[in-house]
């Protein structure tokens, strides 16, 4: 991996992760696949955590009192 896992943003960890699977659906040796595969299973792990995180800050959000009246509306 040319980044540290932590330096990757989502939506490259996404195309990283979209490039190993375009890559393991073609034949490569059996330690490249299985070095990609351990790859993309720490990559699919980062983008659950992000993903959990965006969860947690939307369910925050969404029990905080809203400073929109319906009056303005």
């Amino acid at each position: 991996m040319s980044q540290r896992l932590s330096e990757h943003t989502f939506s490259e960890a996404i195309q990283s992760l979209e490039q190993i699977v375009r890559t393991l659906e073609q034949p490569v040796p059996l330690e490249e696949a299985l070095s990609l595969y351990e790859e993309g299973l720490s990559l699919a792990h980062f983008c659950e955590a992000r993903l959990q995180e965006a969860q947690l800050r939307i369910e925050k959000l969404s029990l905080q009192p809203s400073e929109v009246h319906p009056s303005t509306l």
